[in-house]
């Protein structure tokens, strides 16, 4: 059979010889008719058409015998695939497969005819000619092609595979820009890398390839990369830990199936990379408006009891314009040099009293005292537009300390219905203190407090018609007049 083939074969090659011969020969003698009847052109003008007619039929006829005889080879970077009619069967198809394997492998992969694709003419014996639907599976089903592709490499360990230096130079871009975003009164005087970055052609599969957005963003997100290796001839552990930046032992021990002593052709290898995130140095000049923070100064104060605080005088941030040089790490500020700062608005110190006073015992001692100093009686005890006002009211600004009237337990520190924030005090012997209207609560329930001390501070919450607090006395389970007490 295998001789039997082989002469048919030779005989359709010989056969292919004979024709081409014969045609040559047909060429020169109607060139050689048609240079000596060119003088005679009107007598013979019917020998010259009739000669003409029978020349384009034997090229004709001698065209589609050659191809009925002829495919076309395709392949893939050199790699040759298969056969097909016609060109147009794989170029039509090539965005298709492109978009494909950019899927499967997320990579950029674009398909180009007569640059990544060629063809080639062959003889049609013997030769399974692909259909679209075969062409279509063969170009899809590529992702273990070996290809040419480019390494980047941060101080000689390899962090990502890309489709050539163009790719990696926009990887390093991406990183770059990630790090830098545009913000107005921010001009960028540097930025580097602070590894070494190298670029290395390196011989891969076309799974192991990144375009540069995902390669940035495993390299942003220190992702894990797994690349397929194929052993080639004469390489060995070592070449191949060298290739990708990790030690022989870390190949082997990701590798664990394999024959230690030998490297086997065509075996694969599983290399784990991880993806260690680079590390960008920018320096930028950047103009904006700076909050001052106000310092806080502690001073003691004899009028109020030990464990109590005032503040005398609230602090307020100051506001300036600054121009600084700053250097961050992978946006992180690593250092600051004021350049110019011009301050708008002083930072106003905050006075915090810490009072000194012996605090007295927790305990009622019958008497009261005014809760709030320098208050006014706005409202007196009684009735007053037709209904009866239980307390009085001590009219202050808001904020405005409220003390204890006399030392007991606090029994209610918490909204309540129309008094607002409210806190009621039991002082023993059936004697209780209310405090309503409060805008902030200093003490909870259980407390045990004593004479004078700072329980809350005077609002206006509640049914209120200004800032005050309003104070009762209970005396046995009623309400009595609380100026008689104080």
């Amino acid at each position: 059979m295998l001789n039997v083939t082989a002469n048919s074969i030779f005989f359709h090659d010989k056969a292919q010889d004979v024709v081409t011969d014969l045609i040559r020969l047909l060429i020169i003698n109607i060139v050689k008719i048609h240079h000596n009847n060119v003088n005679a052109l009107k007598s013979h003008r019917r020998e010259i058409i009739i000669t003409g007619i029978g020349f384009f039929f034997v090229m004709f006829v001698t065209f589609a015998v050659f191809n009925q005889n002829m495919v076309y080879s395709y392949s893939y970077n050199g790699r040759e695939l298969g056969y097909v009619e016609k060109e147009d069967d794989v170029i039509k198809i090539l965005d298709l497969a492109g978009e494909a394997l950019s899927e499967q492998t997320n990579a950029d992969i674009k398909i180009i005819p007569y640059e990544n694709i060629t063809f080639s003419t062959v003889s049609a014996a013997n030769k399974d000619v692909d259909d679209i639907d075969t062409v279509l599976k063969r170009l899809t089903y590529m992702t273990d092609l070996e290809v040419k592709a480019y390494g980047i490499y941060a101080d000689g360990k390899l962090l990502t595979i890309v489709e050539d230096q163009d790719k990696a130079l926009k990887t390093l871009s991406k990183i770059k820009n990630y790090f830098m975003p545009e913000e107005d009164g921010v001009e960028y005087l540097s930025a580097e890398f602070k590894e070494n970055i190298e670029f290395k052609e390196i011989d891969t599969v076309l799974a192991n390839i990144n375009t540069p957005d995902i390669a940035a963003s495993k390299l942003i997100k220190e992702d894990q990369t797994v690349i397929n290796h194929t052993i080639k001839v004469d390489e060995t552990y070592e070449s191949i830990a060298e290739l990708y930046g990790i030690s022989v032992d870390e190949l082997l021990e990701q590798n664990s199936g394999v024959d230690k002593d030998t490297p086997q052709e065509d075996e694969v290898l599983f290399i784990v990379v991880e993806a260690h995130k680079l590390t960008l140095i920018t320096i930028e000049n950047r103009k904006s408006s700076e909050k001052l923070e106000y310092e806080v100064e502690e001073k003691d104060s004899s009028n109020l009891y030990e464990g109590e605080e005032y503040v005398s005088t609230k602090g307020v941030n100051g506001k300036a314009i600054t121009e600084a040089e700053i250097t961050r790490e992978n946006g992180k500020e690593t250092d600051e040099k004021i350049l110019v700062q011009e301050i708008l608005e002083e930072p106003v110190t905050e006075i915090v009293l810490i009072g000194t006073k012996e605090t007295p015992p927790s305990q009622g001692t019958g008497t009261y005292l005014m809760p709030v100093n320098g208050a006014i009686i706005s409202a007196t005890y009684g009735m007053r537009w037709g209904r009866m006002h239980y307390g009085i009211d001590l009219a202050a600004p808001t904020g405005t300390p409220i003390h204890a009237a006399d030392g007991g337990t606090v029994t209610m520190a918490g909204y309540n219905g129309a008094y607002g924030y409210c806190i009621k005090i039991d002082h023993g012997d059936n004697n209780e203190t209310l405090y309503g209207h409060c805008s902030t609560l200093a003490v909870s329930v259980g407390d045990k407090v004593f004479k004078d001390q700072i329980i809350g501070a005077v609002g206006n919450t509640g049914r209120s018609t200004g800032s005050h607090c309003h104070f009762e006395v209970h005396t046995n389970g009623s309400t009595v007049n609380p100026q008689l007490y104080l």
